[in-house]
């Protein structure tokens, strides 16, 4: 004879009837706390996963790309939350530099957006910024594009041409 309220006539686990719990949440707001609830899993596990390990661009650029945080954002056609875009980055010029223009790439490094930052970024100094972005891209990364200097000096991306070849005709 089990000890306490129940009887043998007691299931531990009734699968004829489906289990339901009552957590206070009115029945015709379930279906918006689902999503509200998936979004925010996802989000967060787009932050946690999507960490990039940032690529430092073009090899003579004078900014250093640290790191590089994704949190894209969220949205259906009637819905829309921002997400953010945070650049750690620092300049490795004696010059302080003051204005920073980095390319943002979406999906198979498309270029889907610009970010300009603009301050005085001293040599070394570790800079952390965040931005408004509207992709729903997670795969986004970011590169240096241009830097302008405070003694009037700039720096550009070297622009790679692709390479045409034609085949000799006979």
């Amino acid at each position: 004879m089990p000890d306490g309220p129940y009887d043998e006539t007691d299931k531990i686990l009734d699968v004829s009837r489906p289990v339901t719990y009552d957590w206070g949440i009115p029945k015709g707001k379930i279906p918006e706390m689902k999503t509200l609830l998936a979004r925010t899993l996802l989000a967060s596990a787009a932050v946690l996963s999507v960490t990039l390990a940032a690529s430092a661009g073009p090899v003579d650029s004078p900014v250093q790309i640290n790191r590089i945080d994704v949190a894209p954002a969220l949205g259906e056609s009637t819905e829309f939350a921002p997400g953010q875009i945070t650049v750690s980055f620092t300049n490795t010029e004696a010059t302080p530099a003051t204005a920073v223009d980095f390319e943002v790439h979406g999906y198979k490094g498309h270029v889907i957006g610009h970010i300009e930052d603009t301050g005085t970024f001293t040599q070394g100094a570790v800079i952390n910024h965040s931005f408004a972005d509207r992709a729903l891209d997670n795969n986004q990364s970011v590169e240096v594009e241009s830097v302008e200097f405070a003694d009037g000096s700039t720096w550009s991306k070297p622009v790679l041409h692709p390479v045409v070849r034609r085949q000799a005709s006979n």
